[in-house]
């Protein structure tokens, strides 16, 4: 009756003295580790189910604890003229430039590029404006493809399939195949198949994919593929790597080529890394990956200020907001559809060294509530159309059909 599940040392001795547990990690200093990522892994193990209930309510009950000190008390405290809102009404973070090698940007107080799901509606446009997002559309994959001219992603993103419905099909078959097409069914096997492809990418070996496949939680922190057999992602494992060698010849030859030169560019700026720290490669193989996709980003945001400049139309308007492989906008209500033009042709790219256009959705909204639910405007003369209205965010479709246009050398 007097357990406090917020004290580290009572935790642990629960877990590991009365319950027998045995640790997963240790802290620095060699004392069993209670941090969520050792619970999250406990949970996977062979448990009592009494004592699974117990850690998962455990995990939950420290995750409301900390929204609640980082997200809502935090927000209440520094108020009007504290540190997120200032005299103007308006959240202020600070967003640094030189941080993250790849080129992006990360955000401190708060960190507006990690804010909770739950939370985003709080955040809105002032009375008679709107916010404007655009989200490129699987930028990474997109660009891995493109670099390595994988035979199956490479003509499928051209055509503007959906490739994760290709895996998926690749992985399940006519299982699939059968399932009409949206059902929860249909939607769960999509969703493991961009799970496994984004691991993959980044040359994940098959214990981490594993992992990262059974730890993978749901919004609500439950996990969704906790009892998935280590055969069955061995199989798929194999069956993605039969599929697309060109992806792993790929990243092969980005480690032959960092080994020969001591460094690395990506293919968009020019951005380079030298890997002080020495070869990993893990970084070696994310690094041109990530930095090249920022890059696209980055000649989109230079592009976007130049034509919709900062307090273009008043205090606050203009760009708001960096998500790495996003951008969002406040603007007068009655010129959101322009902006919105705007950054979709920006944003919508392609390269000289491949046909694969990057391309990108946008859509317009009183709130940040549904940021992440997004359209892709398809090359070759298809165009968005509007869907219904979503957590306060409306679908937009452009006026005229944005052609790609080819990204400018830095």
């Amino acid at each position: 009756p007097d357990f406090n599940p917020n004290s580290v040392q009572q935790t642990a001795g629960l877990l590991f003295d009365r319950l027998g547990l045995a640790p997963v990690t240790e802290t620095l200093l060699g004392d069993p580790s209670t941090e969520d990522e050792a619970l999250r892994e406990l949970m996977l193990g062979a448990l009592n189910p009494k004592v699974r209930r117990f850690i998962g309510e455990l995990r939950l009950l420290r995750k409301g604890v900390k929204f609640r000190s980082t997200n809502l008390r935090l927000a209440a405290e520094y108020g009007e003229d504290g540190l997120w809102i200032m005299g103007d009404g308006r959240v202020h973070s600070s967003f640094n430039a030189h941080v993250p090698k790849s080129g992006r940007t990360s955000s401190s107080n708060p960190n507006l590029q990690n804010i909770n799901r739950k939370l985003r509606r709080i955040y809105r446009a002032q009375d008679g404006r709107k916010l404007v997002a655009c989200d490129m559309d699987g930028l990474e994959l997109r660009y891995v493809s493109a670099r390595s001219r994988d035979p199956i992603f490479e003509p499928a993103f051209i055509r503007g399939d959906d490739v994760h419905a290709l895996t998926a099909a690749l992985i399940y078959e006519d299982r699939f195949l059968r399932e009409p097409k949206g059902s929860p069914d249909w939607e769960a096997m999509r969703d493991y198949t961009k799970r496994l492809e984004y691991a993959l990418i980044y040359l994940a070996q098959l214990p981490t994919v594993h992992e990262t496949i059974c730890s993978a939680e749901d919004d609500d922190g439950n996990f969704v593929y906790p009892d998935m057999p280590l055969r069955v992602t061995r199989r798929n494992y194999r069956v993605f790597w039969q599929a697309h060698p060109a992806i792993r010849e790929d990243a092969d030859r980005l480690i032959a080529e960092y080994r020969e030169n001591h460094y690395l560019r990506e293919l968009v700026t020019g951005r380079r890394c030298d890997f002080l720290d020495g070869e990993n490669p893990s970084d070696v193989v994310n690094f041109p990956t990530q930095a090249g996709g920022r890059g696209l980003v980055n000649l989109a945001i230079a592009e976007f200020v130049a034509r919709v400049p900062s307090g273009y139309a008043g205090h606050g308007t203009g760009l708001v907001h960096d998500g790495h492989d996003s951008l969002m906008a406040e603007v007068p209500e009655n010129d959101a559809e322009r902006v919105a033009t705007i950054m979709l042709e920006c944003m919508t790219q392609t390269v000289p060294w491949t046909t694969v256009p990057f391309t990108a959705s946008c859509k317009i909204g009183q709130n940040w509530g549904a940021f992440h639910d997004v359209q892709t405007c398809r090359p070759g003369g298809r165009s968005c159309g509007h869907v219904p209205n979503v957590g306060g965010m409306k679908k937009w479709k452009p006026a005229v059909t944005i052609a790609p246009r080819e990204a400018r050398s830095a």
